[in-house]
């Protein structure tokens, strides 16, 4: 998305988690200009590495950084902006909302919001959301989703088994970390059974192991199924 609106590859650096980012910011010769700063993930989350950069630089040299969430609760934004991030955007990323946050002049034609609205819904595949990335499935975008679909399918194993040893919290951060991914790339069904995984209490977790990797099972292969048939098509 970064690339579609006008950004080089030279210039983008991703990193896995709120150490890493501290790491490459003591590291690079210059700052970014900007960071868009996961609040969950694992090691140092997304809070923790803002608090620490602004504890590194003064204003006028800190780096914008806007908040990115897999989970859209109300009153977000605010929190966020209150700890002293500079925006918020909800995951999956639209690019016109991604426009507007790094674009001060765009966001107030959205009326200064950068919130998502809400993915719920009943079809398996987004395809707005898959289309807005996959520029007709072009060979780099279908690298990369070969390269998604076996990564995922690789967490999926370790998802399962966190499930069936009754390691709920670990299940409930990587259905996390899973979710924000299959989002992005319009797996919106998958994507709504991980954040169930995410949200229920630990005791159903433990307890729903079965079904729970069941409806997994049958959600990601039938996804997975329905763009293989229109990519071939």
């Amino acid at each position: 998305l970064l690339k579609k609106i006008g950004y080089k590859q030279e210039n983008i650096s991703i990193v896995a988690n709120g150490l890493e980012v501290l790491k490459h910011l003591k590291s690079s010769p210059s700052l970014p200009d900007l960071i868009l700063m996961d609040v969950n993930m694992p090691e140092m989350d997304g809070m923790e590495a803002t608090k620490q950069i602004q504890e590194m630089y003064p204003d006028h040299r800190r780096p914008k950084i806007i908040a990115l969430t897999a989970n859209a609760l109300s009153g977000d934004r605010e929190r966020f902006l209150g700890m002293g991030m500079d925006g918020y955007l909800s995951k999956p990323l639209q690019q016109d909302k991604l426009f507007a946050a790094l674009n001060p002049v765009e966001a107030l034609k959205l009326n200064g919001s950068v919130d998502n609205d809400s993915n719920d819904t009943d079809e398996l595949i987004d395809w707005d959301q898959l289309d807005m990335i996959s520029d007709d499935f072009c060979p780099e975008f279908s690298a990369m989703y070969d390269d998604f679909v076996q990564s995922i399918s690789k967490q999926l194993e370790q998802l399962y088994a966190e499930i069936r040893s009754k390691s709920p919290e670990n299940a409930k951060n990587l259905a996390h970390q899973i979710k924000g991914v299959a989002s992005s790339y319009g797996f919106s069904s998958f994507s709504l059974q991980l954040r169930e995984i995410e949200l229920d209490p630990m005791e159903k977790v433990s307890n729903s192991k079965p079904e729970l990797e069941a409806r997994l099972r049958d959600l990601w292969m039938a996804s997975c199924r329905e763009v293989e048939e229109q990519r071939a098509s």
